[in-house]
């Protein structure tokens, strides 16, 4: 319904972009390149483009050519490099301008273009809602359909049930394994971690150390209680969380990870953590946890990532969609399933287990 909405609009607002009359002839010509295009608002150092670049920096220029159109004025030394592996990088930086926008991606006379991130700003929805090339496709986004019928194909991976067809309104496409070469983020290639001391946290040598450096968001109440659980089974438990969402969600989860403390008994074991910037801090602030706690219905994709690069163990629950079952996909892609749980009784069975017996 929502993807619906959003093409009638933009149908209603921008009608010569509701259709796309290719040239005549085959589609894919040969000897001619196909013309590939990327599209977002975050082609900088940030998840997204971790998750993403890859693609970019590694396809056969002999079969593909490669042009980036870049949201916003946003810019770091990953845009960069994407701009150096690409035949065109076009900077669209009046985000307010669909119609400017929306014509100068047509007439780059595209084969395939790919919207690396639906769902994650309302620019990028609002010209998917367009028909700017004659095949449109989304990566990861968000982790689920986009709902519209203007975007033909969703790349998503094996970590998929068996009935996920059913869950998209694009054709869904399955790459192997966990479906992408993640990037690893700077300050975790070919650099030492430094942990935070125990004792700079005030927290006992001994203590065993579970960390969540999710989205705030990600953190629904309705999982309030499995914080509480763990704390009251695992005595020598701490939990750290430091979310990436500022503003409201942090003031609400502080009040709401006090009052789980609370509950289980143990206030002080239980902590938000604030004033850790940038990679490197959210490095060695894993480097010192014991192991990660994922986030369900939503699991960690970098986050994850970034536990794993750092050796850090991680409790996950694997649900029915996409997004649920990312965690589970990365540890079986390594042949682990302990941390894998399918219910939430297992999640808090796994870390009071991890946590009772190192």
């Amino acid at each position: 319904l929502f993807g619906d909405f959003i093409t009638s609009q933009m149908r209603r607002l921008l009608p010569e972009y509701a259709e796309f009359s290719p040239p005549p002839g085959p589609l894919f010509q040969p000897g001619r390149r196909i013309r590939v295009g990327y599209v977002s608002n975050r082609f900088t150092a940030n998840a997204v483009t971790f998750y993403m670049a890859n693609r970019l920096f590694h396809h056969d220029p002999a079969t593909f050519e490669i042009q980036v159109f870049a949201l916003g004025s946003a810019q770091d030394g990953m845009t960069e490099m994407l701009a150096k592996k690409c035949d065109r990088f076009v900077r669209l930086d009046n985000q307010g301008d669909y119609a400017t926008m929306a014509s100068i991606i047509r007439d780059s006379a595209l084969d395939i273009l790919v919207y690396a991130d639906i769902g994650m700003g309302i620019s990028t929805y609002l010209l998917a809602g367009m028909r700017l090339a004659p095949i449109q496709v989304a990566l990861l986004g968000h982790a689920s359909t986009t709902g519209l019928p203007t975007v033909d194909a969703f790349f998503s991976s094996e970590v998929e049930p068996p009935q996920a067809q059913l869950q998209y309104r694009e054709k869904l496409f399955r790459l192997p394994n966990v479906g992408s070469s993640q990037i690893i983020p700077p300050g975790l290639k070919g650099e030492a971690v430094a942990a935070l001391s125990r004792e700079q946290l005030g927290i006992p040598p001994q203590a065993f150390l579970f960390v969540s450096c999710a989205n705030g968001m990600k953190h629904i109440p309705e999982r309030d209680f499995i914080w509480q659980e763990i704390l009251r089974r695992a005595p020598n438990a701490w939990i750290l969380v430091k979310p990436f969402s500022p503003g409201d969600y942090d003031r609400q989860l502080v009040e709401r990870m006090r009052k789980a403390g609370e509950r289980a008994g143990a206030p002080d074991r239980i902590r938000y953590i604030a004033g850790v910037d940038g990679h490197k801090g959210v490095f060695n602030l894993l480097a010192t946890a014991d192991v990660q706690l994922d986030t369900f219905p939503f699991n960690g994709w970098t986050t994850t990532i970034e536990a794993i690069c750092l050796a850090l163990p991680t409790v996950t629950q694997e649900g029915g969609g996409y997004r649920s079952r990312l965690g589970a996909g990365f540890l079986r892609a390594m042949g682990i399933e302990e941390g894998i749980a399918a219910t939430e009784e297992e999640y808090i069975a796994w870390a009071v287990r991890f946590a009772n017996d190192p």
